[in-house]
């Protein structure tokens, strides 16, 4: 039930997604070798306290925006490593931006996790900002990050989701038009309640508003 769910608003939000697109996306399979490899050298170029090694990284997705300023023609590249330890996260993944046509790196953000989702949503002006959610297990224990980031010129700065309210134990989940599912749990002695509630992207205001649509469980044990 919970996994159809999910799966009912995700689809759900990407039709809403026809209406709101953050730009044109592409996953590194789809994206030329020359310019795989174009942006992995101007990568690795700019970004070598990161990318040690240019082998051991590769192209997994492409975003076409502005990400710095509402007019700027620009590009996202998600870059993955093809080995890493669990001290770096073993997903972990560099966003590097750079300029469409000249291919110059105007910056870049390390993401550190076992589970990594960046996304690029969109604002009404056109500029998109990059939701992040991170997800690291250690020692049989699951903890999540959620962060959203405004760019300018080169410097990624965070922006405050205080306003969602997540506590601890509560598991996010990202749809693939930046729609957040939020799983939460309560207890009592007949058992415990899994709830679910839903926040949409709002490209007028900039922010996540909870919708009405939700559905609880209840377990009993």
């Amino acid at each position: 039930m919970a996994r159809r769910y999910l799966t009912l608003i995700c689809a759900v939000g990407a039709l809403l997604l026809l209406f709101t697109a953050c730009g044109t996306e592409y996953n590194g399979s789809n994206v030329g070798d020359s310019i795989q490899d174009k942006i992995i050298e101007r990568a690795f170029a700019e970004a070598s306290d990161i990318i040690e090694n240019d082998d051991n990284v590769y192209v997994d997705k492409v975003f076409y925006g502005s990400f710095t300023a509402a007019d700027s023609d620009e590009f996202l590249a998600l870059l993955k490593f093809k080995n890493n330890s669990h001290v770096g996260g073993f997903d972990r993944t560099v966003g590097v931006v750079f300029s469409d046509k000249e291919f110059d790196v105007i910056g870049y953000y390390d993401f550190m996790a076992d589970d990594v989702t960046v996304l690029p949503l969109q604002l009404t002006n056109g500029k998109n900002l990059i939701l992040y959610l991170g997800e690291t297990v250690y020692q049989g224990v699951s903890t999540q990050t959620l962060k959203l980031y405004d760019i300018t010129k080169s410097v990624w700065n965070e922006l405050p989701l205080s306003y969602l309210g997540l506590e601890d134990g509560e598991n996010c989940y990202v749809c693939n038009n930046g729609t957040l599912v939020i799983e939460s749990y309560e207890a009592d002695a007949s058992g415990f309640e899994k709830s679910y509630s839903v926040a949409k992207w709002e490209v007028d205001t900039g922010t996540f508003v909870f919708q009405n649509d939700s559905e609880t469980q209840k377990s009993v044990g």
